[in-house]
């Protein structure tokens, strides 16, 4: 006899935990279609719950029940009373994952039984041996395809969409998130959907800064989220109020303001008009990623996503450290392209830095490099001289080189450095304008560099 191929009480079950936790849909949300529903009650609910929560509206019995009817399939599923059932299921919500395998791995059975069917009738049918067998093969391969999430293109498809876009780019101007500095625009380019972006930098540098001044303009127009490891709430809201309020990071920690009042005020009026939302604690992409949908529904959607920084983060399982941040990496990668928004996180560089005369970062520096470097569509790496060389002339400047820029041009840009104000910005100079002293390496006994 064979195997019922579906499961209508998992199918509840985990709508019904859905229900009970709107967080639990971003735990499975891209394992699941709607095909993979056995049943046609399961579809629909299923499609309205995506719907639903999608667009951030909270998702219970009677939201459903409203999104079924105003699509016309709330009778068609049997009315409030299915939706009901659903959510009085007996259900475990931390089994939500479990629920979807199983509904997953029954839809791959009832492709493979339908297939099984199909390549009967093939057998049975008219038609040469060699034939029937080519043909079985492509019935199967079919369903391979079904059973995997690659998203494949023809030729024919890419063509049209490249073209699209070229189209749109010479009609709107180029697309993507500006970074709010004028020669980092110019160079780098503008940030993309899908692209993982590296902000590398030797301790002290201000890494932190730069991409909280990024995560500022940003979110003026558009939802970012911000995730740190090295900081809480306290010491990055304040962070955020003395750059937007172009006042004294310093005098906001002693409390000492005196005529700081009015910055003070619009660094706060300016924070909480931002499209923001600050995250601490998480420390593997898997809760990264949840977060990023739960949050992108309360924030309207959600366009660039802060690391801070990518070597505090783990994965999951014991294995050596630089396979482990070549994974982590490499999932960051997957988030952006998953949720097609960009993702800035920082990294520390290497003390292979303070080893050598010209300190500016090279590629190589970044710590646990092979897989961050090969995933980054661009690399950003932070360098002040006066930071090394406290009698440096380029007191407060900055220098940003883009040391790989998948889609565009590399090279370095001048910032100033506000260092008593938590922020970088444009500089008035140009790398031209600038002649960094670098010592040069001691000589040994003979002439020979040491």
């Amino acid at each position: 006899m064979t195997a019922a191929r579906y499961d209508s009480a998992t199918e509840l079950a985990l709508i019904g935990a859905v229900l009970a936790d709107n967080s639990a849909f971003d735990r499975v949300a891209d394992q699941l279609s709607v095909e993979d529903f056995a049943t046609q009650a399961g579809q629909l609910m299923w499609a309205g719950l995506c719907r639903l929560l999608s667009n951030g509206v909270p998702a219970e019995i009677f939201s459903l029940a409203e999104a079924l009817d105003e699509s016309g399939d709330l009778e068609r599923i049997g009315g409030l009373a299915q939706i009901s059932e659903a959510a009085t299921a007996l259900f475990v919500t931390g089994s939500v994952a479990t629920y979807a395998r199983i509904i997953r791995d029954l839809a791959k059975q009832r492709k493979l039984g339908a297939a099984a069917v199909q390549i009967h009738e093939i057998l049975e049918g008219t038609g040469d041996t060699d034939s029937k067998i080519a043909e079985s093969v492509d019935v199967v391969m079919r369903v391979a395809e079904h059973s995997t999430r690659a998203n494949v293109m023809s030729a024919v498809e890419m063509a049209m969409m490249a073209g699209k876009a070229i189209l749109d780019r010479d009609e709107k101007g180029e697309s993507g998130l500006r970074w709010g500095f004028r020669d980092i625009d110019a160079i780098a380019g503008r940030m993309k959907p899908g692209q993982l972006i590296i902000i590398a930098a030797r301790p002290g540098m201000g890494k932190t800064t730069f991409a909280r001044n990024v995560a500022e303009h940003v979110a003026q127009s558009h939802g970012v989220l911000h995730s740190s490891l090295e900081m809480e709430h306290d010491e990055l809201s304040e962070g955020y109020v003395a750059s937007l309020g172009q006042t004294s990071y310093e005098s906001l920690q002693t409390g000492k303001l005196e005529d700081q009042y009015i910055h003070v005020t619009r660094g706060i009026e300016r924070l909480s008009s931002l499209n923001l939302a600050v995250v601490t604690g998480l420390d593997t992409v898997a809760a990264l990623a949840s977060t990023v949908r739960i949050q992108a529904r309360k924030l309207g959607g959600i366009k660039l996503v802060i690391v801070d920084y990518l070597q505090l983060m783990r994965s999951p399982g014991q294995k050596d450290r630089r396979v482990e941040v070549d994974e982590i990496s490499r999932d960051l990668k997957k988030l952006a392209i998953a949720n097609k928004c960009t993702v800035i996180a920082l990294s520390q560089l290497s003390r292979k830095v303070e080893e050598r005369s010209d300190k500016r970062p090279m590629i190589s520096d970044i710590r646990e490099s092979g897989g961050i470097e090969a995933d980054a569509d661009k690399v950003i790496a932070l360098y002040r001289d006066d930071y090394y060389h406290p009698s440096s002339p380029y007191k407060g400047l900055a220098e940003a080189g883009v040391l790989k820029n998948r889609r565009g041009k590399t090279g370095k840009v001048p910032l100033a450095f506000l260092g008593d104000q938590a922020r970088f910005a444009d500089s008035a100079l140009s790398l031209d304008d600038i002649e960094y002293e670098v010592p040069r390496p001691a000589k040994r006994f003979g002439g020979e560099p040491a």
